[in-house]
């Protein structure tokens, strides 16, 4: 066997072992008796755990190379390989291209994970098996759900089976641990008795405002308040602001916008309100009063795995700073 072929060999190897141990990992998720407060833990560092496991397999990969290097195994790379030439065969590429959409297609039905956390870990399954591409590409979308499937690209490209993506399953319910985190913030105890009382559809909504909630706190974010209420100087109340914090404002949506190229109707009369006020040209006060100051960043969060590339980019042309696909 030629030297760089050992050494693809060997990277393959380990390449194959990571989906592996990631499975294992996730499989920790379902044992029974965990209590809630464990099961927030594990999420929250299964990401770090996958990125922690990709950067050793990287890291034994070179220490590999090198180690064939000095035993004269390896030799001189040819000219193709340090142009970064795909050295596997058709059949290996083939193999490659099932397994990772087969991977990314269970990656759907998995109902545990949050958007972002879906999307890390498509990008993993797509470093792990060489693919040029691997992503999501939305067939058709109904009222709260979307029939999506994954699509994959080596040289041949393959596009895994339909799955219909439930944007309500594909929201877990709060633990009681992450429900006690949200009662604390201001503003947080009428979230969740608004989704203790809301119905299957709305329910979704304040799931989704109550993780946004936790992934700011997350990621140091000071002084957060849930439906923070707007009002103008008669102290009549103009809008709310699903949260805000020091430096950012987020409006969560969850709805079906997946094919939308522009807010109309009462999402943009509420959207007007919400860029007045970031930039200034609206003026609204707190209950006592006082003027309320808007912070630097105005951001959309959006549930949905994906939407229209033309509202993302109206929306940032209208003012909006930041586009997310977050908690949910």
């Amino acid at each position: 066997m030629p030297a760089e072929n050992v050494a693809k060999s060997i990277e393959n190897a380990l390449g194959r072992a990571i989906p592996v141990l990631i499975g294992f990992l996730a499989s920790l998720l379902g044992i029974g008796g965990l209590a809630d407060k464990v099961l927030g833990v594990i999420r929250k560092i299964r990401q770090r755990i996958e990125n922690a496991i990709v950067k050793f397999w990287n890291f034994v990969k070179g220490k590999a190379k090198g180690l064939l290097g000095k035993i004269g195994v390896s030799g001189k790379k040819d000219k193709k390989e340090k142009k970064g030439e795909d050295l596997r065969s058709t059949e290996e590429k083939k193999r490659d291209l099932d397994e990772g959409v087969k991977e990314g297609t269970q990656l759907l039905n998995d109902h545990n994970l949050t958007a972002k956390e879906g999307e890390n870990r498509l990008k993993t399954i797509k470093q792990t098996y060489e693919l040029k591409e691997l992503k999501i590409v939305t067939d058709k979308v109904e009222k709260d759900k979307a029939i999506v499937h994954i699509h994959g690209e080596v040289n041949p490209y393959l596009d895994g089976n339909r799955t219909v993506v439930d944007f309500k399953k594909n929201s877990p319910e709060l633990t009681n641990a992450e429900i006690a985190i949200v009662v604390k913030l201001p503003g947080g105890q009428e979230v969740i008795d608004k989704m203790n009382r809301a119905s299957s559809d709305d329910k979704f909504n304040y799931i989704a405002e109550a993780r946004t909630a936790l992934d700011a706190l997350e990621s140091g974010q000071e002084n957060i308040v849930l439906e923070k209420k707007l009002f103008n100087s008669k102290k009549q109340l103009i809008t709310a602001i699903d949260l805000v914090s020091n430096d950012e404002m987020i409006e969560v949506k969850s709805g079906v916008l997946l094919n939308d190229e522009k807010l109309s109707g009462r999402a943009f009369t509420q959207f007007s309100r919400y860029i007045g006020f970031f930039k200034g040209s609206m003026k609204f006060f707190d209950e006592k009063g006082d003027r309320v100051m808007p912070p630097s960043k105005f951001i959309y969060q959006f549930s949905e795995p994906k939407v229209n590339d033309k509202l993302v980019k109206w929306l940032l042309e209208k003012g909006v700073t930041e586009i997310r696909y977050g908690k949910n």
